[in-house]
């Protein structure tokens, strides 16, 4: 009985000594452990551009897709401008002038006068190879349909008399020359211009109405153009 409890008690002491024995050696563990962290921190402290570098591939780059980006909507299409030839111009043309006969055969009798500019004189001449005064007239009114006699005091008695205030193109201007009553005759052209055969000059000319021969010789005018 005394034998057993020695050796109980010795087994128990062992233990003890084990349990200490171990429980040392876990403690020189934990501080070798501690230690060895606290390396690590003064490490890292003390050394910060050993630090890795965050990758740039760490944080992913939002890359802009060109489809992925709405286009901006395609702007209105403007209008087409009207073209101007879109509206039919009114043309003045289209409808006739509003011009009395006389104007208008009085534009052409004169058209014909000054094509003979220049025609030599010629008494009694009816032609473009030569004209007196009133052979002159007679022509150029016959290239248009209207007849008149050969002289000139005859000529002075066709149409209708006008004022000298109220000439128009294409009236019949008479003046007193070599006789008495109308011996000379020319076609008025308009601004105190009349064209006529000249004796003195020798030739188809054109003279004007304020010169003062011919207003000293005037003695009055007709209008054979209705």
């Amino acid at each position: 009985m005394k034998k057993f409890y020695i050796f109980g008690a010795c087994a128990l002491v062992l233990s003890l000594i084990i349990y200490a024995a171990v429980m040392k050696s876990q403690s020189a563990q934990a501080a070798k452990l501690n230690a060895a962290r606290m390396d690590s921190s003064i490490e890292i402290t003390a050394n910060p551009s050993e630090t890795p570098p965050a990758s740039p591939s760490a944080t992913p780059e939002t890359t802009l897709d060109a489809s992925a980006v709405p286009k901006p909507a395609p702007k209105a299409s403007r209008s087409p401008k009207a073209s101007a030839s879109a509206a039919p111009k009114s043309s003045t043309s289209s409808a006739p002038k509003s011009v009395s006969r006389g104007s208008t055969l009085a534009s052409k009798i004169i058209a014909t006068a000054k094509s003979c500019l220049g025609v030599p004189y010629v008494w009694g001449g009816t032609s473009p190879k030569g004209f007196d005064c009133s052979g002159f007239v007679q022509y150029v009114f016959s290239r248009h349909g209207i007849s008149l006699s050969r002289t000139a005091s005859d000529q002075y008695n066709a149409g209708i008399s006008v004022s000298k205030s109220s000439l128009k193109a294409g009236d019949l201007v008479f003046f007193e020359t070599y006789k008495s009553g109308a011996s000379h005759v020319g076609i008025y052209l308009g601004g105190s211009q009349f064209i006529h055969a000249s004796s003195g000059a020798e030739k188809v000319m054109v003279s004007n109405l304020t010169s003062s021969y011919y207003t000293s010789h005037y003695i009055g005018a007709r209008r054979v153009i209705n």
